[in-house]
């Protein structure tokens, strides 16, 4: 097998790079197209520049079988070239493009300055990940906040890091964080708000808020932190829609999905990517059937390599 440009036949050398949107720069056919830092999932590579064609293609169309034609070998035998029969996509496809389409284009057409704002904060925030040395795992509450639902958070924690977990007192939010027109909080004023959290003691920061929260380019996020950031805050509004479970209590539910979610954004925060594992937390969420279908626990895979990175501190 050898690897090349399906497009142009540019074949990479080890000491090519390539460039994630986390920042980091790694030879992306050594780790298949998957980022060792963020674990995105590129499914697309870009040729280079200035030796190739600078065109995107699909991740495994780069992979060829040795005795697969070249490009150089068909424009050499242009009779080899067979024309693929046209992929007709079917109506109903096309109309829910189209629908994504609009709510993309309606999402953004919401934003407004401090939106701006945040988009650039984004596209600027360090991406490398961040360690320290603190012992203790902050749990601020932004605004009321249910016991049952903290208690829950602090037992998972617990289960999974050896350091010590501290309750903070609730905090109430910035006064700008709520954006009016959408009835939504911003993600960016609420992670403000935990930095005062911090102190040299503190090893990552976990705040919760029994409401909607957004970040901009999306309806709502379940959780979400910088990237290469030291807190992540969970809004659990859309926790309190119809439970999928059988026989399981609306309070059962909640706590289910807030811990999970937890979980999850510990992991991202400390630089896991998704996990395939199923019930494992760092299973991605598109949806609360998916949210449903993993619970507050870790893989074994996932915590021998979340054990790479801050051992001892891993159980």
């Amino acid at each position: 097998m050898y690897i090349a440009c399906p497009r142009c036949d540019w074949r990479p050398q080890p000491s090519d790079r390539w460039t994630c949107s986390c920042g980091y720069r790694w030879h992306t056919f050594d780790t298949h197209g998957v980022c060792p830092t963020c674990g995105n999932v590129w499914t697309e590579t870009q040729c280079t520049v200035r030796r190739g064609c600078g065109q995107w293609s699909d991740h495994a169309d780069w992979y060829h079988d040795d005795d697969e034609l070249t490009v150089e070998d068909y424009l050499a035998n242009p009779h080899l070239i067979t024309v693929p029969e046209p992929v007709i996509t079917p109506v109903d496809e096309l109309l829910t493009r189209a629908d994504q389409i609009v709510e993309e284009l309606r999402l953004f057409s919401e934003v407004d300055e401090q939106d701006r704002v945040d988009i650039r904060r984004i596209v600027l925030t360090e991406r490398h990940l961040t360690r320290t040395s603190g012992h203790v795992i902050a749990v601020v509450p932004i605004g009321p906040v249910a016991p049952f639902i903290l208690d829950g958070t602090v037992e998972v924690l617990e289960s999974i890091f050896v350091h010590q977990i501290r309750v903070c007192d609730p905090v109430l939010p910035h006064p700008d964080a709520l954006n009016m027109q959408r009835r939504q909080f911003r993600v960016s004023f609420l992670l403000d708000k935990l930095a005062d959290a911090f102190d040299p003691d503190v090893f990552r920061v976990v705040g919760l808020i029994d409401a909607e929260i957004y970040i901009v380019g999306t309806n709502f996020v379940y959780g979400w932190h910088w990237p290469g950031g030291s807190s992540t805050i969970v809004g659990y509004r859309p926790f309190y829609a119809p439970n999928s479970i059988p026989g399981e209590s609306p309070e059962e539910m909640l706590r289910r999905r807030v811990t999970a979610t937890v979980i999850s954004q510990m992991r991202s925060l400390l630089g896991l990517g998704v996990c395939a594992t199923t019930g494992c937390a760092g299973n991605f969420s598109h949806s609360l059937e998916d949210t449903d279908q993993k619970r507050a626990w870790l893989c074994p895979d996932c915590r021998s390599r979340l054990a790479t990175w801050i051992r001892p501190e891993l159980r």
